[in-house]
């Protein structure tokens, strides 16, 4: 009789420690604040230009700017996911641009392209948009990739026809051109004389008419 008791104290013993120890869910798991630091926008831009003079650093650190270009890449690439909301940000943005259409040969234009979507999405209304978009055009012009050029020139020749937005005149003139080596003439041909009948000041008006007199011999 005392045996079968001492079991049985020793069995309720073990079932009491087992449920003292056994972990409590709390049903706000998962519910706690934040515990990552806040900044104030003041903060932010301070980080964000510290991070771009990092930058500035190592792109003078050597001579052979090819030895620093991944380390620069690492770095923008940081900036522009970290502090987005920054204005510094963009301008990152427009010299990752630079360093794949300028610094690589051939260009990095996968990276590139990918890089301008997130750019457009983001800054829709950015004052640095046009930089951007010399920079990619006029690579695409001296790789003469155009099918490349006409995709990105499209929407500003789009929006000037439909809607009539003031355009960025190289674009068009862009435009008409990667037509005219694609041989659309007739699109090219309506690039060519928006430049020459509402930007008569741009250099490009003498082969602007080149090109539409020599499209005119080919049609005929």
């Amino acid at each position: 009789m005392n045996r079968v008791f001492i079991i049985m104290n020793i069995v309720l013993f073990f079932f009491l420690s087992s449920c003292a120890t056994a972990p409590v869910e709390r049903e706000d798991a998962g519910l706690l604040p934040d515990k990552r630091e806040v900044l104030s926008p003041e903060e932010r831009e301070k980080k964000a230009f510290e991070k771009f003079n990092e930058i500035l650093i190592v792109k003078r650190s050597s001579r052979d700017r090819k030895a620093v270009l991944p380390k620069m890449e690492e770095l923008y690439i940081q900036l522009i996911d970290e502090y987005p909301d920054v204005p510094v940000a963009q301008e990152s943005y427009w010299k990752l641009v630079e360093i794949y259409t300028k610094d690589y040969s051939p260009p990095l234009y996968d990276k590139a392209e990918e890089l301008y979507d997130k750019f457009v999405k983001k800054y829709p209304e950015s004052g640095l948009k046009r930089l951007v978009d010399k920079t990619l055009a006029l690579s695409y012009y001296i790789n003469k990739e155009w099918e490349r050029l006409s995709k990105l020139c499209s929407p500003e020749f789009k929006k000037y026809i439909e809607e009539g937005k003031p355009p960025y005149p190289l674009l068009i003139f862009m435009y008409a051109e990667a037509n005219f080596h694609l041989r659309n003439f007739e699109e090219s041909e309506k690039g060519f004389k928006i430049v020459m009948e509402d930007f008569p000041q741009l250099n490009e008006n003498r082969r602007a008419m080149d090109r539409i007199e020599y499209m005119k011999g080919v049609k005929h």
